[in-house]
Parts: C-alpha cells; structure tokens; sequence
C-alpha cells in the first residue's frame, strides 16, 4: 500500500485511556508510600512522649490509693477487734507489697493501759 502525503509511519507507543480514572489504577508510588509512613512515625512519637508524664502520674496515684485503703483497713480491723494492728512496707520484690497484720503483744500491758485509764484521778 503507497503512503499519502501527510501519513505518518510510526505507530504511537502510549494510547489515550478510555477512562480518565484509568491511569491511577497502578497503586502507590514508593514516594508516596514513605511520606506516609514517615507522618505516622512522627505522630506516634508525639503521642507516646506526651503520655509518659500521664502514666507515671497514674502510677503514683495508684500506689497512694492502695496505701490510703490498706491504712484505713489496719485502723477498723483494730477498732473491730480492740488490737493492736502492724502495716508493713516491703519493697523488697516487686511489686512492693504492703502487709496488715495483728501485732503480737502481751495482754498484761493492755489491762495495765486499760487500769490506768479505768482508776478516777485523785485531787490532793
């Protein structure tokens, strides 16, 4: 077949899609990809130093709650029972632990307190 004048002989490597959409169809770029890993670093970072402060001040909360209510345990255990109650503190192991237990004491000295705060005081 003879070529007009005006005709071209080379066949055009890219083709026009059909759906302008058609060309995002290939996914992420690397680019892409790394810009968005990098913004989710960055916020994570953020994020886990401003919590920091918070939990350890929960921490710290925490520990004066358990020692308030193990406290206010020794005192009515000792008012229900009219003994003497020990609390202890050990940080020995971890988690430290606090122990509420009855102190061993001879009765002797609690009737001679008991005695003493029994007998009228004497005017001279």
């Amino acid at each position: 077949m003879l070529l007009g004048r005006g005709a071209s002989t080379t066949a055009h490597a890219y083709e026009e899609p059909e759906d302008k959409y058609e060309a995002w169809a290939g996914g992420f770029s690397l680019l892409e990809m790394m810009i968005v890993l990098a913004l989710i670093l960055i916020t994570s970072v953020i994020s886990v130093v401003n919590l920091v402060p918070v939990m350890q001040s929960q921490h710290v909360t925490n520990a004066y709650n358990t020692t308030l209510s193990t406290l206010r345990q020794a005192r009515d255990n000792a008012v229900s029972q009219r003994t003497a109650y020990s609390v202890t503190f050990s940080n020995a192991a971890i988690p430290n632990t606090i122990t509420v237990a009855p102190t061993l004491t001879d009765r002797r000295h609690f009737r001679a307190i008991r005695k003493r705060r029994s007998t009228p005081c004497r005017r001279m």
